[in-house]
This record gives C-alpha cells, structure tokens and sequence, in this order.
C-alpha cells in the first residue's frame, strides 16, 4: 500500500497543480492549497504511512548472512549517496535547462505556457508540477529530494515485489542489483524523472501480475492510474506500456 499510494497522491495532487496552471492559477496560496488540503483530508493514515515504512528494515534484517547484511550496508549507504547528491544546488544541464527553468518559467506567468525561447517546454510533464510549490517558496533542492525519496521507495517496491512473487533471496538479490547500476543513483539525486517513471511503470506491472494471480478486477483501476500517471511524465512511458499489453490482456481474461 505504501509503495502504490504515494505515486497515485502525488499524480493526483499534480492534476489538481496542472488544472490550476490551464486557468492561471499558478501562485502560491493555490499551489500550496493543492498540497496541504489533500495532506490535511488524509492526516489519519499517517499511522499507516509510519507502520509501512516500519515494516521496511525487519525485512532488511530478515535475511540471513551474508547477503542480508550486504543489503542493509548497501541500504545505508544509498541513503548517504542519495542525501549527499541532491542537497548540494542542481548542477547538471537538463535540470537547468528545463526541468527547473520551465516550472519557474511557469510560476513568473502564472499559468501554464509556452517560453519563447525554451522548447524544451514539450519534455515537461505532469511530475514537474510537484516542484511548483517548492520553487515558489525559493527551494530549488526540494525537487531533488523528492525524486531520491522516490529512488528510495523503488528499491522498496523491488524488496516487496521480489518477495510476493518470487522469495526472499530473490528479493534481496534484486535490491542489491538495482543499487549496482550508479545512473539511478546520479539521476535520482536530481530533478530529473526518469528514475521516477521507471518506479511507476515497475508498479504498473506488478499490479497486473497481482490483479490476475488474486483475479481481483479492482486492481485494473490501480493499473491504468498508475499508467496515467507514468505516461503523463514521460511519452516514452507509451512505449514501456504497449509493450505491457499483452499482460493486460492476459491479466483481463484470468479475472
């Protein structure tokens, strides 16, 4: 539940920031209203946030030596890298180029257009809406930070999936191989999103898997969100998901 609520928050809470900027509402008190409503309508699950995030390290630990040891060392130290990557200010060229210019670009008119002298505009999606409330209070590391919370929650999603649909040392063999590739870690700790998408389409498939092996149709819905919310970041995401069809459509026939 954790790992599947917060990118479906997050998506709709962009929705909300992206119809704001279609009307020209693109200012602080909307902005920060888009964010806080819905975190104050929802206060109550907060222990559930708390418990499932618990529930991360005893899985850590449950592993035998040496590989659940090797887990938690690498778990740690990702943690280190990540912090370490995304509090210093934003150096890389996308980032400065679009990523952050275009959503300040967006704030200084107040609503959504196109710059006259950045095309770059066409690469910006629905997950760069989430750094509007933090650029109008002047915060350019914040986006960084999210997208490394969210690198974070993907190798959690690896530990639960693995786990569910594979074993254990399964699982911990995937956490340990998806931190082995370094460009997660250096683009995860900037505000570029293709870590983030890989996290959504990754979530994508294994709710299908999930929907047909419990032939539960509600987890159709939860798939196709996820997919919306993936394909509004990226276009390339429509390349990952036709690719994915024929899952769906198995995933369909066994419900």
């Amino acid at each position: 539940r954790l790992v599947l609520s917060i990118p479906l928050g997050c998506g709709a809470i962009a929705t909300i920031i992206l119809g704001f900027g279609a009307i020209g509402l693109l200012h602080g008190a909307a902005l920060w209203a888009a964010v806080l409503v819905p975190g104050i309508a929802s206060w109550r699950q907060l222990p559930r946030i708390t418990a499932g995030l618990g529930e991360v390290l005893p899985m850590l630990e449950g592993w035998s030596a040496p590989s659940g040891s090797l887990a938690r060392v690498i778990a740690w130290s990702v943690v280190l890298l990540l912090l370490l990557g995304a509090l210093p200010p934003t150096t890389d060229w996308d980032s400065l180029m679009y990523h952050l210019e275009v959503p300040g670009e967006f704030l200084k008119a107040g609503r959504i257009l196109v710059p006259e002298d950045n095309l770059h505009v066409a690469f910006v999606g629905l997950w760069h809406m989430l750094y509007l409330p933090f650029l109008v209070i002047g915060s350019s590391i914040a986006p960084a930070l999210l997208n490394a919370a969210c690198a974070l929650l993907l190798g959690i999603a690896v530990l639960v999936i693995g786990a569910r649909l594979f074993d254990r040392s399964s699982a911990v063999l995937a956490f340990i191989a998806l931190w082995g590739s370094s460009g997660i870690i250096l683009v995860s700790a900037t505000p570029r999103i293709d870590v983030v998408l890989a996290y959504c389409l990754l979530l994508v498939t294994y709710v299908l898997i999930s929907a047909a092996e419990e032939r539960r149709p509600e987890k159709l819905v939860t798939a196709a969100m996820l997919a919306g919310v993936a394909l509004g970041m990226k276009y390339h995401a429509l390349l990952f998901l036709a690719a994915l069809l024929p899952v769906a459509v198995w995933a369909f026939g066994r419900l």
